[in-house]
């Protein structure tokens, strides 16, 4: 121990940085071809587009309440914002998780017609 008012449990805190990750260098790990997996591509602009209008639209009357609330109690607005954005970010993810799995399924889908066709 370095100071005598310090207990373990401190000493452990100051020494472990539990936001650091570990650094994996690419040339310790080589893949063989058979391993590697080519990168997702790039989601196109009307998906981006229908992801956004997913996402934003049903929040719009709430948005608006919002508003009227801030401008009425600004007090309990903030709190009610709060909530909203954490909702909000919550439905983002879902919806973003469900035009993925959308994705997945029309990608199996033609997967499934090849694989029969070859047959």
């Amino acid at each position: 121990m370095d100071s005598p008012n310090s207990s373990p449990d401190q000493e452990k805190q100051g020494k472990q940085q539990p936001n650091e990750l570990p650094i994996h260098n690419d040339k310790d790990h080589k893949l063989e071809s058979s391993d590697h997996v080519p990168p997702l591509p790039s989601p196109s602009q009307h998906e981006e587009a229908t992801r956004h209008t997913l996402a934003t639209e049903p929040f719009q009357p709430t948005l608006k309440v919002l508003a009227d609330l801030e401008r009425n109690d600004p007090k309990f607005a903030f709190p009610a914002a709060r909530l909203v954005g954490l909702y909000r970010r919550l439905w983002e993810s879902c919806v973003s998780k469900h035009i993925d799995v959308q994705k997945i399924d029309q990608s199996n889908g033609i997967l499934k017609e090849g694989r029969k066709a070859g047959d």
